[in-house]
């Protein structure tokens, strides 16, 4: 129901245009405005209605700000009027209509604005103009009209044109919904938004996907609905829009059966229309048109789970008097999932698996598999979803006992912990928020400092950078130490001495203590330069006590041995074996495992290249078994996993013409990684961010399901002076906004942050991206 906020003197008021020398303004209001405003199906606001406690300021510019429509009658010279119409055209490009009794004088400032001008001398007149509000309404919503402050303040820079700077507009957008943490927030956002001229569709589908997450399913529509001008052929817009309309119930279905419709003569082989329309035409009890368009999605998605899972169950709904195919089809399903469920459990791959072993008559394991579901943070919405799907066998006489029983269990956990979506979208502030530093490199090379930052007339050192950057009044995470994790993805020093290792200590601890942030939240791995080549020369087994030396140090002999499980106690002349110098931590509050591997297994005075190795990935597989948490995993590695865009020269004929500092069993890494549900893998080495997104396929791979793509970010050099071109210094932001990853959903915001290579520079960002699941 858009919402109309009336502007208007109160009571009688002189009116020498007046017949009868007066005017009754709450006559105007209770005779024409608000009866033709709740004709049309409006909700009307005056400001003497409002009952909520609070100071009345916050209310009336509240209403300003979100109202899709403000009525200013000008009829009398009233400052309070003539003030809060100001406020509307400065606050919101949404539409303002001035309305004034026949006869009144408009002031010069408005006199250039369309006023309705009305009559209130005898019924007739009366009748007449609520006509004509009712039409000002409707036109209103149709049409956008112009605003002069608007357009004024468009004009000079002081307000973000749509029209001629588009790409600052859609920047703008896209930030003012990144930094929304409410619904009310991103309802501001909308109302901001919707009187512009033009919108970016990319934007509104993101803020429209913000509100869905919020539950405020109807403005997630409306605003898909403002995309659907802006991009009326794109397919994924009515797609998204005809999914939304659906869960607003039986009201809306012909609206997004249109929509879904339009989707599909847009994209005819789009399988994710094609599975909507299939879960509608379930729904509505047409099982062979629904298993139509499962099987022509499978076609052109054979690997999708949703898909597959639906036809297993229209394989049982469509012949409930042959039910062997679908429960062979569940039990391909079963096979399918049961590794990775061990290995990346999830809340969605849960409820298949109750429904799977359901379906194969093995209740006590559904039983098992809803529990877990529900335990991982399953949503109200998805365990009601289950119980429908379980009330369709029912109701269709397929192990009618059997579905009664689990029905009762999933009410049950729906009602003890299934969190609603508007919930679940509240509880951002409890999720992880990364920090991501590597290459440090404290140290010399040829009597050149190889680190950028010390104390002196123009510079501070890194700690000082770091703590203003990260806690002062700019910070992005100032006030929210409490979820921040600090990572250091190697190279700490440059040679490897003890003298460096203690600037590396000095600096972390201080850091540390600045911004607040216990060290169980910090991870360090090595890197390449964090090795004492000259030990090496002399004992290869010794060549990671300084640094060794220096973990210990700084995380204290207790959280060390928590942090490094397989290290041992360090003693004199004791050297652990770099497949066991590697870490592990599990934040139950945060939800989060990070797992830190060791690429310097071979590093040496002699050999300088990444590695992992099987006997370390063992390792980790067996602590990941005793340690890590569902939710969010993320791993650790110096070198990078994949090449990065530059031109490779030899310097003679003889040198190879390839990145020889990759990690050389990379590939083996990544698939490992895939296996056990990693979601991000940050590293360094490089001195140049990078992002990418990847999967490992392979034919005669045997994958359960299908792996998630890793999202592997490089950090680039946050204070080493060895850069290309002039680059500058850089760090990772990583905001995490779902515990887990699902499809379509905003998974993680990574931000860049850099520092130019010059005197006076502040750390601005040079990147953000919005990493869906």
């Amino acid at each position: 129901m858009p919402k109309l906020f009336v502007v208007m003197p109160f009571g009688r008021r002189d009116a020498p245009f007046h017949p009868n020398g007066t005017l009754d303004l709450d006559l105007v209001y209770a005779r024409i405005i608000r009866p033709a405003a709740e004709r049309a199906g409006w909700e009307v606001l005056r400001i003497d209605e409002v009952s909520a406690p609070g100071m009345i300021s916050d209310h009336y510019l509240a209403e300003l700000l979100n109202a899709e429509v403000v009525i200013g009658d000008v009829s009398i010279a009233n400052a309070n009027v003539f003030y809060e119409l100001g406020l509307r055209q400065a606050l919101s490009s949404g539409a303002t209509v001035l309305v004034a009794h026949q006869g009144a004088s408009i002031p010069f400032d408005l006199s250039g604005q369309r006023v309705l001008f009305y009559s209130v001398v005898d019924d007739a007149s009366v009748d007449r103009a609520q006509r004509h509000v009712a039409d000002a309404l409707r036109e209103a919503l149709t049409r956008r009209s112009p605003n002069p402050v608007r357009a004024y303040l468009e004009r000079i820079g002081a307000a973000i044109s749509p029209d001629t700077d588009p790409m600052a507009f859609e920047r703008e957008l896209n930030a003012r919904t990144d930094r929304a943490r409410t619904a009310e927030q991103l309802i501001a956002v909308w109302h901001w938004v919707r009187g512009a001229t033009r919108a970016p569709s990319g934007g509104l589908m993101q803020l429209a996907s913000r509100l869905a997450e919020a539950g405020e399913w109807k403005l997630a529509a409306d605003v898909l609905g403002r995309a659907i001008e802006e991009s009326p052929d794109d397919f994924e817009v009515h797609r998204q829009r005809g999914w939304y309309l659906q869960q607003l119930g039986d009201a809306f279905d012909e609206e997004a059966l249109a929509e879904l419709t339009r989707a599909l003569e847009l994209n005819p082989n789009d399988p994710e229309t094609l599975g909507m329309l299939g879960g509608r035409l379930k729904r509505a009890g047409d099982y062979p048109s629904a298993q139509e368009m499962y099987v022509r999605a499978e076609r052109l998605s054979p690997n999708s789970l949703y898909i597959a899972v639906n036809l297993a169950t229209l394989a049982i709904l469509a012949s409930p008097e042959s039910q062997q195919g679908g429960i062979d089809a569940y039990s391909r399903l079963i096979d399918r999932l049961r590794g990775t469920a061990d290995a990346a459990p999830d809340a969605w791959t849960e409820l298949v698996l109750g429904e799977a072993y359901f379906a194969r008559g093995e209740v006590d394991e559904a039983g098992e598999h809803y529990r877990r579901a529900a335990a991982l943070g399953a949503s109200r919405k998805s365990l009601e979803s289950a119980a429908r799907q379980l009330e369709l066998f029912h109701d269709t006489g397929f192990r009618t006992g059997e579905a009664t029983a689990l029905r009762q269990l999933i009410a049950s956990l729906a009602e003890q912990g299934g969190a609603p979506v508007a919930a679940r979208a509240a509880t951002a502030e409890v999720l992880p928020l990364i920090v991501h530093l590597s290459d440090i490199h404290f140290g010399a090379r040829a009597g050149k400092d190889m680190h950028r930052f010390f104390d002196g007339e123009d510079s501070r050192r890194l700690s000082l950078q770091l703590i203003e950057e990260l806690s002062g009044p700019r910070s992005r995470i100032r006030d929210q130490v409490a979820r921040t994790h600090l990572v250091v993805s190697g190279d700490l020093v440059y040679t490897g001495t003890d003298a460096e290792y203690r600037q590396v200590l000095e600096c972390l601890n201080e850091l540390c203590e600045g911004i607040k942030l216990s060290k169980e939240r910090v991870h360090i791995v090595p890197g390449n330069h964090d090795i004492n080549w000259t030990l090496s020369n002399n004992d290869p087994a010794q060549r990671f006590e300084p640094f060794l030396k220096f973990l210990k140090d700084f995380f204290g002999e207790e959280l060390l041995a928590a942090k490094f499980p397989r290290l041992g106690k360090l003693e004199y002349g004791s050297h652990p074996a770099a497949h066991v110098i590697l870490s592990i931590s599990a934040d139950e509050r945060l939800g989060l495992t990070v797992l830190g591997l060791n690429s310097c297994v071979f590093e040496t005075s002699q050999d300088h290249f990444g590695f992992v190795g099987q006997r370390q990935l063992d390792i980790a597989r067996d602590l990941l078994d005793s340690v890590a948490l569902p939710g969010i995993r993320v791993a650790i590695i110096h070198h990078h996993l994949h090449p990065y865009p530059e031109l490779l020269k030899a310097r003679t004929a003889a040198d190879a013409w390839l990145d020889l500092s990759i990690i050389r069993d990379s590939g083996n890494v990544e698939r490992w990684l895939e296996k056990h549900g990693f979601d991000v893998v940050l590293h360094g080495h490089k001195h140049k961010p990078q992002l990418r997104e990847t999967r490992v396929r392979a034919a005669f791979s045997p994958q359960q399901a299908e792996p998630r793509p890793l999202i592997v970010c490089g950090a680039g050099s946050v204070s080493c002076v060895e850069l290309e071109h002039h680059q500058g210094n850089q760090y990772q932001l990583l905001d995490f906004r779902q515990p887990r990853r699902g499809r379509g959903a905003e998974f993680v915001n990574i931000e860049w942050r850099g520092l130019a290579l010059e005197p006076g520079a502040e750390w601005t960002t040079t990147g953000t991206w919005k990493v869906q699941g």
